[in-house]
Parts: C-alpha cells; structure tokens; sequence
C-alpha cells in the first residue's frame, strides 16, 4: 500500500510538472450586485444599496489535455452605495419624525483570490469556450458611513460607523469564449458569478443604533480580456 501511494504521487506530480500554462489573461469590465447586496429598501435590514462599479484582475489556466485543466483567478472591484435613493427613503419614512435625516457613505471596495478546474471546447482553431468553477477567499471592505438627523429644536446628531474590512469564502461560476487572433494573443468575453457571505456591520434605522450580521454579497462580472497564449 506504501508502494502504490508513493508510485501515486509521483505519477500525479509528473503530470503536474508537464502541464503547460495555455494561457494568461487580464481583464476588466462591469460589475453587477445582485440580490440583497443591491437591494435598495431599508426595511431590508440586509440591503446593501451597492450600485454597478467596475472590476480590473487578471487569471491563468492550465490545461493538461484538449478539455479539463485548473486556473486560479485575481480579481478587484469597486461598486458605489446608492446615497441618493436611500436618502429619499429616509426622508419619507422619518420625515415626520425628525427634522432632518441623511445618510453619507464611500464605495465598496471587493478582492478575491480564487482557484478551481477549467473546462474548455474548442470550436474551431480560432474559437473555444470556456467554462470553470472556482473556490477561494473574498476580502471587501466596507466604507465610512454617517446617519445625521435633527429632532425638531434640538442640535444634529449623528451615528458614525467605521469602515471596515471582512472575509470570507467564496466561490465563482464563470464562462465565456475566447477568439484567438494570432499564435500568441487573443480575446476573452467573460461573465462571472461570485457569491460570499461575509459579516458586517450594519445600521439599525428605526433605534439608530449598529448591529452585527452576516450579508449575502452576489454580484456578477461582464469581463473583457486580452489574453497572452503559452501553447
């Protein structure tokens, strides 16, 4: 049994050894939240009012035959927070209440590094697709925000909450196609989804006050890609 393990591991090392990097792409494009994370109520306690941003990473695949191969994947995005439209949800909802209310917060700022299998068809000699499955770790940090409102003939008041950063597993259903355009280069088109759940801050509007709780964070990527071919 020693044998067969160790003749194992060599085997599955080699294989390793002898794989060949097909290719290397950076890219950038839209990022779209989704679900909570782009909800825009605030009776939603897990609303997070994020709105479409931009996303700039690169990845690498390695392919160990024509179809199944593993990658691993660097990506940065940044999604604005919805002041406006929660600042008028605020004002119709408290306006009664207090004198003034409103709320000022930053932009997401998202990193992920994740790794998993690739599986690719090819078309024709210029054109395959691409699909993958990856796992791994997604860092986002969460901006300043201030709430302000004035009760009536009395001085402002405000609840600052301190931007901060969490983590947390994720993982990322992708595909695409890529267009080869010489023996070195080509073009990737990308979408990606991305799920996590890390845990945040959050406000509590109704006893102006911070609780702690985990947000589903969703969103997808809309990439384009200039890819470096290794074959």
């Amino acid at each position: 049994m020693k044998r067969l393990f160790v003749l194992t591991t060599l085997l599955i090392s080699a294989y390793f050894l002898n794989a060949q990097a097909n290719y290397m792409i950076i890219n950038g494009g839209l990022t779209k939240p989704m679900g909570d994370f782009a909800d825009n109520d605030i009776l939603n306690n897990n609303a997070g009012f994020a709105t479409t941003g931009y996303n700039v990473g690169f990845e690498v695949g390695l392919f160990f035959n024509p179809w199944v191969g593993v990658g691993g994947a660097f990506k940065f995005n940044n999604s604005g927070f919805d002041n406006d439209l929660i600042n008028e949800q605020l004002r119709i909802k408290y306006g009664n209440i207090y004198d003034t209310i409103s709320l000022a917060s930053g932009r997401y700022n998202m990193q992920n590094f994740l790794i998993g299998p690739y599986g690719k068809l090819d078309i024709t000699d210029n054109l395959l697709i691409m699909g993958k499955f990856f796992v791994g770790v997604l860092s986002l940090f969460r901006p300043d925000q201030t709430l302000k409102w004035t009760e009536y003939g009395q001085e402002e008041k405000l609840l600052y909450q301190e931007g901060s950063m969490a983590y947390s597993f994720a993982w990322n259903l992708g595909g695409g196609v890529h267009v080869r355009l010489s023996n070195r280069l080509g073009l990737a088109f990308m979408a990606d989804y991305i799920s996590s759940k890390p845990e945040f801050i959050e406000f509590n509007y109704d006893e102006l006050t911070t609780f702690s709780e985990k947000q589903a964070i969703k969103y997808i990527n809309y990439t384009i890609g200039l890819s470096f071919i290794m074959d």
